[in-house]
């Protein structure tokens, strides 16, 4: 799954990715996603942040690079 990642505020990020669908039994083609994962990294939660709907959400990209900026942000490039 090539996944956008980056450690934030105590937290691992993963955005994006690709959906396994080549199995036979699976009608559609792979899927691009924009979906967002949080790793907490203290207690080992995981909790999806998913940025559906929202005006300024990514786009579903793969293979995009992010890292977490100065100013309290996830920057992603690529994808």
């Amino acid at each position: 799954v090539p996944a956008a990642a980056c450690v934030f505020g105590g937290g691992l990020y993963i955005f994006g990715g690709e959906t396994d669908d080549t199995r036979p039994w699976v009608p559609i083609p792979n899927r691009y996603l924009n979906d967002v994962w949080r790793l907490d990294l203290r207690s080992g939660r995981w909790e999806e942040l998913s940025p559906d709907g929202a005006e300024d959400a990514p786009d579903p990209r793969v293979c995009a690079a992010a890292v977490a900026s100065d100013a309290g942000e996830i920057v992603m490039y690529g994808g």
